[in-house]
């Protein structure tokens, strides 16, 4: 019995031991790649790709309209004066070289535009902003300044094409002074621009009915007489001079084109202007007479401007020195300028 006993004992001994090893026993290591990829992580992110932002639309409007046509006529005529005139070696010139600049595209951006007729140049701009004249007196000072400009490149552009010629001095002295009075009207438009980049999209121009119609008194049209025409006046007889009277001897040319919008400004402004008369509060009866004697001096001023036309119309190498219609001019001009003096004080 004994025996039975102690071999049960022995066999259970075993059992427990044999257990006891099976769990204590760990499971081989299994050797680490270390060129294993890393799980591919997928991420639900959805980027949506930004609609490309268009140009706002030039407003339906007057003011819109305008607004883009001088933006545009601007770009050209700045980059004309930055890129080509301003560096412009006339030391080179003088010396019958001009091959440091592309006359041909310098001709693109300053006058005539592209060859293919697909970017309209100052030239066509400013044809088009010509019947917005009276509309506006910011607006007018910009049309008769880029005229100025665009006139004074005109004769400048010729004088570079005339390397050649045997004056080249002369040639390139009136090249000179084309390009220094453009620099001074182009001091005028970049301010004038900057201004009516500003217009709100509802502005009103002058000749429309509800701003002829309105109501003023006698002291607030005098003020804005003198802003529409007190700059043309002052600077009439200057301007004739520079455009025609002083022009007329070669190699200058005369600039017609924009002496007649200098004048057609005021010609148009007092068709509108004399309208108004009706409307000044109140009917001070000395007082509108003033302002019609001073519509009737601004008349016989522009008239006086335009009968020098026929004789600066055509090129004539034998007109005399003296311009016969330069003396009654001034003395129009004068007239004028006399009331504008007055309302100032």
């Amino acid at each position: 019995m004994k025996r039975v006993l102690l071999r049960q004992t022995l066999i259970a001994a075993t059992a427990v031991s044999l257990v006891a090893c099976a769990c204590g026993k760990s499971e081989p290591t299994k050797p680490k790649d270390f060129f294993a990829q890393p799980p591919k992580v997928e991420y639900d992110i959805k980027i949506t790709p930004e609609e490309p932002t268009a140009a706002a639309p030039a407003a339906d409007t007057w003011a819109g309209k305008t607004r883009d046509l001088v933006k545009q006529a601007q770009e050209d005529l700045a980059r004309c004066r930055n890129e080509y005139l301003t560096p412009f070696q006339f030391d080179k010139m003088r010396r019958r070289n001009v091959e440091f600049v592309n006359i041909g595209e310098m001709d693109a951006v300053c006058y005539d535009g592209s060859e293919d007729g697909k970017k309209s140049g100052p030239h066509r701009l400013l044809n088009a902003l010509g019947e917005e004249i009276g509309k506006n007196p910011i607006l007018d000072r910009y049309i008769a300044f880029a005229n100025d400009q665009l006139e004074h490149y005109r004769v400048f552009g010729f004088m570079v094409k005339k390397v050649g010629a045997p004056n080249i001095g002369p040639i390139t002295d009136t090249a000179k002074a084309m390009r220094d009075r453009i620099l001074i009207a182009g001091g005028q438009l970049d301010g004038l621009a900057a201004e009516i980049d500003k217009w709100p999209a509802g502005l009103k121009s002058d000749d429309d009915p509800s701003n002829i119609g309105q109501s003023i008194e006698i002291t607030a049209l005098r003020q804005q007489l003198l802003q529409t025409y007190g700059w043309l006046m002052k600077d009439l007889v200057a301007t004739y001079d520079r455009d025609a009277a002083k022009s007329w001897e070669a190699p200058n040319m005369v600039k017609l084109a924009a002496l007649k919008v200098w004048v057609g400004i005021a010609l148009k402004r007092l068709t509108q202007d004399r309208a108004r008369l009706q409307h000044v509060t109140p009917a001070n009866d000395k007082g509108l007479t003033e302002v019609k004697a001073y519509f009737d001096a601004v008349e016989a001023a522009c008239k006086q401007v335009q009968a020098g036309y026929e004789r600066y119309d055509k090129y004539h190498e034998s007109l005399p020195e003296v311009d016969p219609n330069h003396k009654p001019l001034e003395k129009a001009a004068a007239a004028v300028i006399k009331i504008q003096s007055a309302w100032e004080k």
